[in-house]
């Protein structure tokens, strides 16, 4: 059985689409886990009103407080992992999908032998504009997603091993969290996942898969605000600081600080005002201390 894990934060919004793509899906077997991180919206109780419209099981997990993402993630992938399930699907609420898209991601992951494996994803109403088509890492200025931006005309449409990959949508046997381990919770939110899938498949040796059949539309920034929040600007900053102190040499950590700084008089300069500039700064400071 699969256990789908998604964490709930004033989710309810999205909550109807998400519950509507999971029930049209092919595939049956498995069993929604969702961890709502003390939402102030009805989030929890939308998500138990929709469960009972729907044919699939359903566990909500409460938290008294919001834990962040990691935190989250990690109480829903030990209740799935409690309840044997052999495999784990990682997804997001803020995403729609059409009714192969699991299924596809199931045939994938067993034709290239991989123990993890995750779709296309576009941006969400976009006709057909990449978010996701494959992805890799950069020891500089960190992970990359392949024709980020572009429009679709084919060019990733050859299923193949990646070394990165978001966890909005990541289907991951139950044996690489028994090897690699749960989710860093330091990073509350942002480059958790992009510290899991280090070390799964850069550390551990574990194979993952990027299937282009398997499709999906995503809701980018929907629980932040978008990159350019003062939220978004301080954790992607101060964990990406953190992410290269516990992962890099030192010879990766320099080159990664001197792309950084040189980022930071150039397009820091055009993109953000002092305020913003400031905050990306302190960050950063925070991240070196972590």
């Amino acid at each position: 059985m699969i256990g789908i894990v998604t964490v709930l934060y004033n989710s309810a919004e999205v909550l109807p689409a998400f519950f509507a793509s999971l029930s049209a899906q092919s595939v049956k077997d498995f069993r929604r886990y969702a961890v709502d991180n003390a939402s102030s919206d009805d989030s929890a109780d939308l998500f138990l009103s929709l469960s009972k419209e729907r044919e699939f099981s359903s566990v909500l997990i409460r938290q008294q407080e919001n834990g962040g993402v990691a935190q989250g993630n990690n109480v829903g992938i030990r209740a799935a992992l409690a309840d044997r399930c052999d495999q784990v699907l990682l997804s997001n609420n803020d995403i729609v999908m059409p009714s192969d898209c699991l299924a596809s991601l199931i045939e994938g992951k067993d034709r290239l032998q991989a123990q993890m494996a995750v779709g296309k994803a576009y941006y969400y109403h976009s006709g057909n504009r990449l978010w996701y088509a494959g992805g890799y890492f950069r020891y500089w200025a960190g992970p990359a997603h392949r024709y980020y931006g572009e429009v679709d005309h084919g060019q990733a449409d050859t299923a193949c091993l990646v070394t990165y990959a978001p966890t909005c949508f990541m289907l991951v046997d139950a044996s690489v969290f028994k090897k690699t381990g749960m989710m860093d919770e330091r990073y509350f939110v942002y480059w958790d996942d992009t510290d899991f899938v280090w070390r799964a498949v850069m550390q551990d040796g574990f194979r993952l898969a990027y299937i282009p059949s398997s499709v999906l539309e995503h809701r980018i920034g929907f629980s932040s605000g978008g990159e350019l929040s003062a939220f978004s600007l301080r954790y992607l900053n101060r964990n990406r600081v953190y992410f290269r102190r516990k992962n890099y040499s030192w010879f990766h950590r320099c080159c990664a600080a001197a792309y950084e700084g040189l980022s930071s008089l150039i397009l820091d300069v055009i993109r953000l005002n002092r305020q913003q500039r400031n905050l990306v700064r302190q960050a950063r400071k925070e991240g070196r201390k972590m």
